[in-house]
């Protein structure tokens, strides 16, 4: 789910949904960057919607992408059946069940502004 205007799809493309969640690594306390994704891939439910119906998602598991900084970081997506010509709207919030230090509590919930895609027809 980009978090930016003009997401365009074709008709007859599947569609993947995702958000996540990317931890810099501090070279004095490198260990820090690990174990705050943890903490969060253990916490977060996410809740992902297509035209207000909930997709299945999946977690996929914190691992370090190498770069300038390297970063942690923990996925999450929904793969979305292809779409009809027009407008479709995305939703995703994250429900929290554990408290994570400087995050967000047990309990409280994050929702992502609502994103929209523009389908095509192909051809």
């Amino acid at each position: 789910m980009p978090l930016r205007p003009g997401w365009q799809a074709s008709t007859g493309e599947w569609i993947v949904v995702r958000l996540g969640s990317a931890q810099a690594v501090d070279p004095s306390n490198p260990g820090a960057a690990k174990s705050l994704c943890e903490q969060l891939q253990a916490s977060i439910v996410a809740t992902i919607t297509l035209d207000g119906q909930s997709l299945p998602a999946d977690t996929i598991p914190c691992e370090l992408h190498p770069g300038t900084p390297d970063v942690w970081f923990v996925d999450y997506r929904a793969l979305s059946h292809p779409l009809t010509p027009g407008e479709h709207t995305f939703t995703v919030s994250w429900y929290f069940t554990q408290t994570v230090d400087g995050i967000a509590n047990a309990g409280d919930t994050s929702v992502f502004p609502t994103q929209t895609l523009t389908v095509i027809p192909q051809g």
